[in-house]
């Protein structure tokens, strides 16, 4: 029975894994179930390969066990912010081709002679395949990997903000050279708080998010920095900083609160960017 149906269980665990990984580290918003739908491919593959059940349990067993380490591994540093996601999925790409290679190997191994041409012949084809699409994630977007563009600080890292003020993003750069967006996001209130009030109530919100925030002795204002660490090497750090709107130079097609709050994120607090 277990030989005869270990696949099916193979596939139930690796989409098990995959929905629990796209749960955990999607956004606030976020096509999640279809990341979902993508991580679980590699496993599944592993599984399809082998040719038996022992070997197929070895081989993704420890495709998932090795899956989960990574991303609990990016996700849960202590005192840092979290990377992009792609921090964790391309190690799990490159060890799902180690996996592939294993699971394809013993096949080889077990097929009979007058079969085993085929076999090679059809590991080539899929070998093709994966080389185009190697192709194709190295020369991806920015944020991709580590040195291609700026990275954007992780919403799990901000949100959700605090309820009782409005909130819009003012302006985004991610191509500032720093390796870092910087993002301004404005806040104000509907019930009359000053800038001072709002700017406790956002510092006290960051706080809870893991940002140092603290009154920086040279400008008076709240600020905060933390390293971006995970599996990859990504930016040395992000600083978040609370600037009042009126102390910012607006341009005049920007709408802005002249009694709210301003929340500068980038590679270093915006006061030091001059």
């Amino acid at each position: 029975m277990l030989a005869r149906h270990w696949r099916r269980g193979a596939a139930a665990v690796s989409l098990a894994t995959a929905l629990w990984t796209a749960w955990f580290t999607a956004g606030p918003v976020g096509e999640w179930f279809t990341t979902a739908l993508f991580l679980v491919v590699p496993p599944i593959i592993a599984a399809l390969i082998a040719p038996a059940w022992r070997s197929g349990a070895a081989v993704t067993g420890a495709l998932l066990v090795a899956f989960a380490g990574l991303v609990l591994f990016s996700t849960e540093r202590p005192d840092s912010l979290r990377p992009p996601q792609t921090d964790w999925l391309l190690p799990y790409l490159a060890l799902a081709l180690v996996a592939w290679i294993a699971a394809f190997a013993a096949r080889v191994v077990a097929a009979d002679p007058e079969r085993r041409k085929t076999v090679l012949l059809a590991g080539a084809g899929g070998a093709v395949v994966l080389l185009c699409l190697a192709g194709i994630v190295a020369g991806g977007p920015g944020g991709q990997r580590p040195g291609s563009g700026d990275v954007d600080i992780d919403r799990n890292d901000l949100v959700p903000f605090p309820a009782a003020l409005q909130d819009r993003r003012v302006d985004v750069d991610c191509r500032t050279g720093t390796g870092v967006c910087t993002e301004l996001i404005e806040f104000w209130s509907e019930t009359g708080q000053s800038p001072d009030e709002i700017a406790a109530t956002v510092a006290a919100h960051l706080r809870t998010r893991g940002w140092p925030m603290a009154e920086d002795p040279r400008t008076g204002r709240l600020t905060g920095c933390l390293p971006i660490r995970g599996v990859l090497h990504w930016s040395d750090r992000a600083c978040a900083e609370l600037v009042a709107s009126a102390d910012l130079d607006w341009p005049e097609d920007v709408k802005h609160h002249d009694d709210g709050l301003v929340l500068a994120l980038g590679a270093q607090p915006l006061s030091s960017s001059g």
